[in-house]
């Protein structure tokens, strides 16, 4: 148990920096200059455990169906070994993303 609440701490830190780090990109941008969003966390996580030397956006473009496969049983066993941590964590991120929308609605910080 301690583990999982220690990953879902080191998971929302890594949430809290990627989310300051964009909020830095944009608030450096200029008004005229386009703002594309930056990589997603997925593809942050996927870079860091393929090798630089293999392309493996193109494999994917080149080869979805196999990718997608790869995907489906790579989920299906990450839920079975850590299932309870990864629904944590995605009820945390989106209780968090909730809080944040409805404060910013508001104007002020309610939850």
């Amino acid at each position: 148990m301690r583990d999982t609440e220690r990953d879902l701490r080191d998971l929302d830190r890594e949430l809290e920096e990627y989310e300051a780090e964009l909020e830095r990109e944009y608030a450096s941008a200029d008004d005229d200059e386009v703002v594309r969003a930056g990589p997603s966390l997925a593809d942050e996580l996927i870079d860091q455990l393929i090798p630089d030397r293999v392309d493996w956006r193109r494999l994917v473009r080149d080869h979805p169906w196999p990718a997608v496969g790869l995907a489906a049983v790579g989920g299906y066993f990450l839920g079975r070994t850590r299932g309870r941590a990864v629904i944590a964590a995605l009820t945390a991120f989106a209780a968090g993303a909730v809080a944040d929308g409805v404060n910013e609605a508001l104007g002020e910080e309610i939850l």
